[in-house]
């Protein structure tokens, strides 16, 4: 339950545990069409609900549910072969699981998690020769505090805007329940930018509403993929949906009003619904349909465009 996954390079998946025993680490690399194991009892023993986020370089492995000591705050670093543990002195963030950890074009970022509390702090990892260390940037910060969000790099295409996109995620209300959150948000490196408003539900029945959300980011291609549950109330059923969400410039010349020259979020293009059976060959399915929503991006451009200036309309002067 619960394993850490990250995209690690353009043809390979990094998997690390998912249960409590024996941490195993694999890979699967899409050139040799399957998986391999990296190790069966890996250095940071067997952990659940830890995060994993990594920069093409460097790979580092956050936190997580601990078998005999519960929540942890420990990184490691996967050489290729195995985990090494990194070492950084205090302050730390706190022990947590289910947290969102991404890399944003210049630091590690860590937000939000589970202890206990549905917990929305942000922390910045530096990794320096000269010494590593955690800073926090904000606490509270403006995203609600939640588990088990995505959050992957994200950058435009021109290259003139690069950070962290955080997209949905669980927390709960004040009586207690489970609370589904349907929501973007844009951190570039030093404070948070919203994107869609967000949105709730505690039931995850609720029509076309998004639940349970997995990710990957495209840096290349500036954009992040993902794919959402939705139920389906005529077919009562699960639905999957493929989407993408990029950073965007505009296009025409730039109008007099200068608002309308700010760089925005795009918002998703295409959704096309597949039956939700739970398997990872549909997974890879819905993700290859997005990539060839990519290749029409032309066809739904004005759609994009149309909801950049809904997002840049509602910003307050």
């Amino acid at each position: 339950m619960g394993p850490a996954r990250i995209q690690d390079g353009a043809n390979a998946t990094l998997l690390y545990g998912g249960d409590l025993v024996n941490g195993d680490t694999w890979i699967f690399d899409v050139g040799a069409g399957g998986w391999v194991e990296v190790c069966a009892v890996c250095t940071p023993g067997g952990l659940t609900l830890a995060s994993m986020a990594g920069n093409g370089d460097t790979t580092l492995l956050f936190g997580g549910v601990k078998f005999g000591t519960g929540d942890v705050n420990d990184i490691f670093s996967f050489s290729g072969t195995g985990w090494t543990p990194v070492v950084i002195p205090a302050p730390l963030p706190a022990p947590r699981n289910s947290a969102g950890f991404s890399w944003d074009g210049n630091n590690f970022v860590l937000f939000g998690g589970y202890d206990g509390n549905y917990l929305n702090d942000t922390w910045r990892l530096i990794l320096d020769p000269a010494g590593n260390r955690w800073e926090q940037a904000c606490d509270p910060c403006p995203p609600i505090g939640r588990a088990l969000p995505v959050f992957e790099y994200l950058e435009s295409a021109d290259d003139t805007k690069e950070g962290a996109l955080l997209l949905d995620g669980i927390t709960v209300d004040a009586l207690g329940n489970t609370v589904f959150i349907a929501d973007a948000w844009f951190w570039n490196g030093k404070a948070w930018e919203q994107l869609l408003d967000t949105e709730t539900t505690t039931d995850v029945q609720t029509p076309g509403f998004p639940v349970f959300t997995l990710g990957a980011s495209l840096p290349a291609a500036g954009r992040v993929l993902y794919l959402t549950n939705q139920w389906d109330a005529t077919e009562s059923q699960f639905e999957r949906h493929t989407a993408e969400l990029y950073l965007i410039m505009p296009t025409p010349p730039a109008p007099p009003n200068p608002t309308s020259q700010a760089q925005a979020a795009g918002i998703a293009i295409g959704d096309p619904a597949l039956p939700f059976t739970g398997t990872s060959s549909g997974l890879l399915m819905s993700l290859a349909l997005v990539l060839i929503i990519v290749g029409i991006t032309s066809i739904v451009l004005p759609t994009i465009l149309r909801r950049r200036r809904e997002l840049l309309s509602a910003q307050p002067s």
